[in-house]
């Protein structure tokens, strides 16, 4: 019985090591200051001479700053290889640039005839129609043309108040679903204010909000 219960237990449960992931810009010097750095911390843990403890540390913290700047220029150099490369290596990179190419372009999208967009072009173009209908002006009354009229005059937005509002905003706040931060609209505003005054003086002049 003892037998057939320790085959049972071999069998069902995992004895193997679990498999260690390579570190693709780490090298045998990155891991003799590693070896170097744990020997100071316990010579420094162990240590009661002020004036040798003192050296210690001197010692560890130069050893700390060159493992550090090692470190860096390691992966500096496998992001350049791995960047002039074609294929990337390592299933991670794999993954996620085969998620990023099936995501690539726009969705096909099903009209209200039962077609199918046939491009990107064609798939915007559908989108800003039925999400933006246009509003004809033929079919307005007496009553609703006055009300046109009226809402097509409008005080335009300035420079000063979206910069001013941008200044109110928190750069830690969640995105919306745009996935656009404050931080990136306020760049933007730095660099190309009439983009955004444009948009939003659009938006109110066509009364259509993205």
């Amino acid at each position: 019985m003892l037998r057939y219960s320790q085959t049972s237990c071999t069998v069902s449960c995992t004895t193997e090591a679990p498999i260690k992931l390579k570190i693709l810009w780490w090298n045998n010097i990155l891991e003799d200051f590693k070896i170097r750095l744990k020997k100071l911390n316990r010579k420094i843990h162990h240590c009661c001479n002020p004036e040798e403890l003192k050296e210690l540390k001197n010692e560890r913290i130069k050893t700390r700053k060159s493992y550090h700047n090692l470190m860096m220029d390691c992966k500096k150099r496998a992001w350049q290889e791995f960047i002039s490369h074609d294929k990337p290596w390592g299933k991670p990179y794999k993954a996620m640039t085969k998620e990023m190419n099936r995501l690539n372009g726009y969705p096909t999208l099903k009209k209200a005839d039962g077609t199918l967009t046939s491009d990107d072009y064609d798939a915007c173009q559908f989108l800003l129609e039925s999400k933006f209908p246009g509003d004809p002006t033929f079919c307005d009354n007496m009553q609703y043309a006055e009300e046109r009229e009226e809402e097509a005059v409008f005080t335009p937005i300035t420079e000063e108040e979206i910069a001013n509002i941008l200044k109110k905003t928190n750069n830690r706040s969640t995105p919306g679903i745009d996935k656009i931060n404050y931080k990136t609209v306020k760049i933007l505003n730095k660099k190309h204010p009439q983009i955004l005054l444009n948009l939003y003086n659009n938006c109110l002049k066509w009364g259509v909000f993205p």
